[in-house]
């Protein structure tokens, strides 16, 4: 009996332990048998996507390409257009030179006129003048035809030269016109009003040269022709500066350059990374090689 259950029980023993044995085989080949599936499942997944990052970075370059093209003949026609306009303006500044250097000739011709009055003690040269016809006629000696400054007055250049230049050229004919002013007071014996005033002169031209404001109060009248002078040689450089065209053209340069920054700046915002730059495991969201999955049977 006790034999008998002996065997029974190493019998069972046995099965048992043979069961575990396949217990643990069965469970072992399906996690591999699973392993080996999931990883053949993403190895094409990530074969596919390798494949389609590969035609998406041609596709990309190709892209990059006509975009590069595009963007130069964008570059190459805002160029033409700006040196088109620079040419233009350029012709427009050129003839607004002329046209306030030709003003300041005609400011010039009435310093004969203005040099002469302006050595007067003016209230009684005005008073004199009121009075007595024969002394107004020593002013009809210069021969000045006034009507020459309306047309040479050069308001239409003022938009096309530098603030410095049309300050200089105002400045003279505000002086200029103040001896026109007495001297066409004196030829016809009118009473003086305040187109004369010598301190309205010197606060408008002190304004725009605060540099020449204390020699004008201390000369006055008699100081006004250095005054024109120095203004003249002022002009001139000014109108040559302009004439030069030295400021244009590192204008040029200075929008050349910032266009080239527009366009690098632009290409590479739309640079795509290379298949170099991608981790694929990253791209998935999940791991290339799946781990060892535990199955409880």
């Amino acid at each position: 009996m006790v034999s008998w259950l002996s065997n029974i029980l190493g019998s069972a023993a046995t099965a048992i332990f043979l069961i575990g044995i396949l217990v643990w085989l069965c469970r072992k080949w399906i996690g591999e048998r699973l392993t080996t599936s999931i990883k053949a499942e993403y190895d094409v997944k990530l074969a596919q996507l390798n494949s389609d990052l590969r035609k998406a970075e041609d596709e990309l370059k190709a892209t990059q390409a006509d975009l590069s093209a595009s963007t130069a003949a964008v570059r190459e026609a805002s160029l033409a257009a700006r040196s088109h306009r620079s040419a233009c303006l350029y012709e427009k500044k050129l003839l607004a030179v002329d046209n306030v250097w030709d003003a300041a000739r005609v400011l010039r011709e009435a310093g004969a006129v203005c040099a002469f009055v302006w050595r007067l003690k003016f209230d009684e040269a005005a008073r004199e003048a009121e009075r007595s016809a024969q002394f107004r006629r020593v002013f009809e000696v210069f021969d000045y035809d006034t009507t020459e400054l309306n047309r040479h007055n050069a308001s239409s250049a003022q938009p096309y030269i530098s603030s410095d230049a049309w300050k200089c050229f105002e400045a003279i004919r505000v002086i200029t016109m103040h001896g026109v002013t007495r001297w066409i007071v004196l030829k016809t014996g009118c009473s003086e009003n305040e187109l004369v005033s010598v301190e309205k002169v010197i606060q408008t031209v002190g304004e725009m040269f605060p540099d020449l404001k204390g020699y004008m109060e201390q000369y006055e009248t008699a100081g006004f022709v250095q005054v024109i002078t120095e203004l003249q040689a002022r002009l001139l450089n000014q109108l040559r500066a302009e004439v030069s065209g030295n400021h244009e053209d590192h204008d040029t340069v200075t929008r050349a350059a910032a266009i080239a920054v527009d366009v690098e700046m632009v290409l590479e915002k739309t640079r795509m990374p290379s298949l170099s730059d991608v981790d694929a495991g990253m791209v998935l969201q999940v791991p290339v090689t799946a781990p060892p999955i535990g199955i409880a049977l």
